[in-house]
């Protein structure tokens, strides 16, 4: 009989991680299961050898230098799965938006916009629907969902839409765009009862003094050949985001880490499966430019980095910690050439926002994630000639909001409906 040799296999290793209590101490947690495209992680050393001039004219004597972990994570995005990495790279929580009372005299109606829907939803003018003192908290960039609606307007019930406009002072007026161009029963005539209630949770770069810094324990177990890589002490440094007009939107995540050990026993016994939510394409999608949508962009990318720090100390193998910077959030899109005000704003500097609305189906009540930036500044413009589609390609650095009113201070937000 001829002797198989066993080989480990990318469809029999399982990827898990679990938040440590303790920066670089295994996680006590029951650990989540994770999907992937590619995981690879890495203990990271190099040799040292010696500069001693001797009469052998060899090298005689090396050593190993500081050890640090490295790895990537390539995905599918998908609600839910990776929102405890997304929240680690922002410093914050995914946090549930607020929920009116029943309002007695709800309205929705076209704003006759060229890419309907475009419509207002106007609660009673007593209700305050900003985040004004006493009021619900709604900003723009929120995924809201109207509830608890019957009759002809039951059909309206549990559709996201992203707040683009939230006008009167914040009281009783909001400017909504709908996920997936859905056509909702409007009510212009008012006098409707119903909920206002947030369609996801919001994750937002808290204040100063309330930034949270988390980081995971990482498995690869390779179950074939029984082999555990757990990687501690790993913290998300840089999210990129892929937004083609065909084809998945995809992750790719950077981690910075402490140490790794090695083992013949899985660690995460006891992890849960991997989320099933959909993979997400930008078909059903939306992209908001300035408040407006738009129908012919082509592609666009999104960066969010942390400036990352782990240098070693004088007797020690590993760095102590990792020592985290800024957070940058820079990106490119490319559009069809068309007339617009994107190369007016890029030769005037004016800032405009930015949103995208990743969603799992073409359908008004799909899972989704969205990527808000309320103050957005282009870079380079470029064109690309060609005998057919001529196509634009622009540049952007998001920044902190310190300007626009009724949305986050926050220079990234995102709402997922799984998380």
């Amino acid at each position: 009989m001829t002797t198989v040799n066993t080989y480990g296999r990318g469809v029999n290793k399982v990827v898990a991680f679990g938040t440590e209590t303790t920066f670089g101490v295994a996680s006590t947690a029951a650990g989540q299961q994770l999907r992937r495209v590619t995981s690879n992680f890495a203990l990271n050393t190099s040799l040292i050898p010696s500069a001693e001039i001797i009469p052998s004219q060899q090298i005689r004597d090396s050593r190993q230098g500081p050890r640090a972990v490295s790895g990537t994570l390539n995905a599918q995005l998908s609600p839910g799965t990776y929102s405890l990495f997304m929240a680690a790279l922002l410093r914050g929580t995914f946090t549930a938006l607020p929920s009116t009372g029943t309002l007695t005299d709800l309205l929705m109606n076209s704003n006759g916009g060229a890419l309907p829907p475009y419509t207002f939803i106007v609660g009673s003018a007593a209700t305050v629907l900003g985040p004004e003192t006493g009021g619900i908290g709604y900003e723009n960039g929120d995924m809201l969902m109207l509830s608890t609606l019957t009759g002809t307007q039951a059909p309206d019930n549990s559709i996201p839409w992203q707040v683009q406009g939230n006008q009167n002072g914040g009281k009783s007026l909001l400017t909504f765009w709908g996920l997936g161009n859905p056509s909702p029963v409007l009510f212009a005539g008012g006098g409707v009862t119903g909920k206002i209630v947030g369609a996801a949770k919001r994750l937002i770069t808290p204040a100063a003094g309330s930034l949270l810094f988390p980081s995971f324990t990482i498995e690869e177990y390779q179950s074939d050949v029984g082999i555990s890589d757990l990687f501690l002490g790993c913290m998300p440094t840089q999210m990129q985001i892929q937004l083609p007009a065909r084809g998945w939107c995809s992750m790719n995540m950077t981690f910075l880490g402490q140490n790794m050990t090695e083992s013949t026993s899985q660690f995460f016994t006891g992890a849960a499966v991997p989320t099933t939510a959909p993979s997400m394409m930008m078909l059903g999608g939306s992209i908001q430019y300035a408040s407006t949508q738009i129908a012919y962009m082509v592609s666009a990318s999104i960066s969010i980095s942390a400036a990352a720090q782990n240098d070693p100390v004088i007797g020690e193998q590993l760095s102590p910690y990792i020592f985290l910077g800024n957070i940058s959030c820079t990106g490119s899109f490319q559009t069809l050439l068309t007339t617009d005000t994107m190369t007016t704003d890029f030769l005037a500097e004016n800032e405009v926002s930015l949103s995208f609305i990743l969603a799992t189906a073409n359908s008004p009540t799909a899972g989704f994630i969205t990527i808000w930036l309320p103050r957005v500044k282009l870079g380079a413009a470029t064109k690309q000639d060609s005998p057919t589609a001529i196509t634009r390609s622009y540049t952007f650095q998001a920044l902190e909001n310190v300007t626009v009113p009724y949305a986050p201070d926050s220079t990234v937000c995102i709402y997922d409906s799984g998380a």
